[in-house]
Parts: C-alpha cells; sequence; structure tokens
C-alpha cells in the first residue's frame, strides 16, 4: 500500500493540474461558483496546499472540483485512496451521521453517490436511496442567479424546488410591506411544498442567495409521486410536523428567554446548517443582516446589534469580511444556554417554519 503522504501529493497535484486546466481562475471566482460551498480562503488553501497533511473533507474537495468542472469520480477515487492510507484499519463505515454539507450535482442527478451524503435533516438526507434516487428524477433542472425570487408570497403557481445546490432564503411580507426573513434553506431541502400538496397561495418569498442549482417539480407530478411513494410522503410529512414543533418552541422562546439567548440559539442552529469550517473557525455560508438575525431570533434589530456586540467583544464571534464567523462554539452554547459538552443537541426557534 502506498504512503499516506504519497497519495496526498497526488491529490493536491491533480487539484492544481486542474485549476489550471479551468484557466486558472481566481479564488474569489471559484467560490462564487460553488455556490458559497467554499470560501475564497479555503480555495487558496487547497490549491497552495497550506498546512494540509491530511485529506480535505469529501464536501469540501467536491464542491472545488465541481466549481473548477473537473471529474468528480476520478477525484473521489483519489480521495478515498488518501483516507484509506490515513485510516488503514478502519473498515469502511456508513454514511456519516451528520455530514457538514452535501455534493454538488452539476447538471445531472445520474452521478455515483458519495460519502458526504446529503444533510441530515433535509427531505433528501432523511430518504433511503432508492425514493431518493426517484425523487431527484421528477422535474427539470432549473438554475437561479443570485438574489433571485424564485417564488413569491401570494402567488397561485404550485410547483416545488427541490435544492440541489446553493442556499436561499424565506421571507414574509406583512400587511405594511415590511419583510422579515423566517428561515435558510439549502441543499436536499424541498421548499414550496406546502402550495404543491394544498392549492394554496404562497405563504412566503423565497430568494436565492448566490447561484443556486434545483429541480424545479410541478404540483401535479409532486403529487403523483407522492402517491406512487408513500414512504417520501411519510418523510415529508415529518418534516413538515418538525417545522410546526419549531415554530411552537419559537413561540414559548419569546416568553420564556432573554433576546440574547435566542440570538445565541439562532447563531449555534444556523452554524449547523450553514457553517463552513475555515482556519479553526465556523463561518456562516450565508450573509445575513444584523435585521435578518434579528428577524430569526425574534427581537429588534437594535438589540440584536448589541448582542452580537457583545458576544464580538467576548471572543465569540467575529466579523470576516461580510461573513460572521463563530470563533467558540462551546462558548456560544452556553450563551445559548445549551449543554456544551452535547454537540448533536440543536435548539429550536422561529427561524425554520413550514410554508
Amino acid at each position: 500500500m502506498r504512503s499516506a503522504s504519497a497519495a496526498l501529493d497526488e491529490l493536491y497535484t491533480e487539484l492544481r493540474s486542474l485549476h489550471r486546466t479551468a484557466g486558472e481562475p481566481s479564488t474569489r471566482v471559484v467560490s462564487r461558483r460553488s455556490g458559497g460551498r467554499i470560501s475564497h480562503d479555503t480555495v487558496h488553501r487547497l490549491l497552495r496546499r497550506q498546512a494540509e497533511t491530511t485529506a480535505p473533507r469529501w464536501a469540501t474537495l467536491d464542491a472545488l472540483v465541481t466549481a473548477l468542472e473537473g471529474d468528480r469520480e476520478h477525484f473521489h477515487a483519489l480521495w478515498r485512496r488518501c483516507r484509506d492510507t490515513e485510516n488503514p484499519v478502519a473498515p469502511p463505515g456508513p454514511r456519516p451521521a451528520r455530514p457538514a454539507a452535501a455534493p454538488a450535482l452539476g447538471y445531472t442527478v445520474s452521478l455515483p453517490r458519495y460519502d458526504a451524503g446529503w444533510p441530515v435533516g433535509s427531505l433528501l438526507g432523511r430518504l433511503t436511496d432508492g425514493p431518493r434516487q426517484e425523487l431527484l428524477n421528477i422535474g427539470s433542472v432549473v438554475r437561479y442567479p443570485p438574489d433571485r425570487e424564485v417564488i413569491q408570497q401570494g402567488a397561485v403557481d404550485t410547483h416545488a424546488l427541490l435544492l440541489l445546490e446553493g442556499f436561499v432564503k424565506v421571507l414574509v411580507t406583512d400587511e405594511a410591506g415590511r419583510r422579515a426573513l423566517v428561515a435558510v434553506q439549502g441543499v436536499g431541502d424541498l421548499v414550496g411544498e406546502l402550495s404543491a400538496l394544498d392549492g394554496g397561495p404562497r405563504s412566503a418569498t423565497v430568494v436565492t442567495c448566490g447561484d443556486v442549482l434545483a429541480r424545479l417539480i410541478p404540483g401535479g407530478e409532486l403529487n403523483g409521486f407522492l402517491q406512487r411513494r408513500g414512504d417520501v410522503l411519510v418523510e415529508l410529512t415529518r418534516q413538515l410536523a418538525g417545522r410546526l414543533r419549531t415554530a411552537e418552541q419559537g413561540r414559548r422562546d419569546q416568553v420564556s428567554l432573554s433576546s440574547g439567548r435566542r440570538l445565541a440559539r439562532v447563531l449555534v442552529a444556523l452554524v449547523a446548517q450553514i457553517g463552513e469550517e475555515v482556519d479553526g473557525r465556523r463561518v456562516l455560508r450565508v450573509p445575513l443582516t444584523t435585521g435578518e438575525l434579528a428577524s430569526l431570533a425574534g427581537t429588534s434589530r437594535l438589540t440584536a446589534k448589541r448582542v452580537l456586540a457583545d458576544l464580538v467583544a467576548a471572543g465569540v464571534v467575529a466579523h470576516r469580511h461580510r461573513d460572521l464567523c463563530v470563533v467558540d462554539l462551546d462558548a456560544l452554547r452556553v450563551s445559548a444556554g445549551l449543554d456544551p459538552l452535547d454537540p448533536t443537541s440543536l435548539p429550536t426557534g422561529s427561524w425554520s417554519a413550514p410554508r
């Protein structure tokens, strides 16, 4: 068996060669092409192999290879070789219970399945291979540019969107025309499902954060599929029930928790959903304004600004360019009233409601 260092050398040599073949785009361009799944700093570190002594996570490598339009199957084989040499006695295990990100699928869904899997908690992450692949084969592939309203509140269309790459913000507008962020959804999530199921008007607006790849599924086709695949309907129902419970918990938190604790819980949950580890910090891959964070926590913008300033002063969070990053997740969990020794426990709140 070749050494771990030799396998790693081959992987990074192939990465640099792919970057040259792609025309050597800048790190920021590559980051944008990835739909925000990897930061430009991560791209730079991987292409320059700075302080890399082990293979990167497949989710990170996959995002880079996809952004450079490389052969994912080839690089997955190289990555597996690195992991096997790093852990030669470890038998292959099941798909990780909480993958950091999902694979970018490009323009097709007929690709091999990889260990990174789909995010736990997303609809695709809840399904087994057979029904998941069937769901991925209905509808048609669409790509949206950044800041595009793909669903509009009050509209009477009934299609749903199954997200394959990128993130979207879910916003509601009140009678005075004020918008509030109620959720951030990402890879593996189904959005617009309520109107597809009951034919009613849209309850929220969905806006893309960066480039988004999805499958557009007409309401009739989705309903027909769910009639055939009762197991998928059960998982979708469970997901909707979970969102209802989350919304109910959010209303209880409004009464029982301080604004600071609610905001800390929102940040902990966002780190689990859209966080990316960069240089030991967890960076939120979707830029969120103070007002949007305030909406998720059910507090005012001024209060959220004060709480964030306190967290920055305490060294718990920091601003990194336009991004917010968590420096000390354990301290943030303490601020949220959560057990820092139990990273699997996640807060609930009003930031992810059914639509």
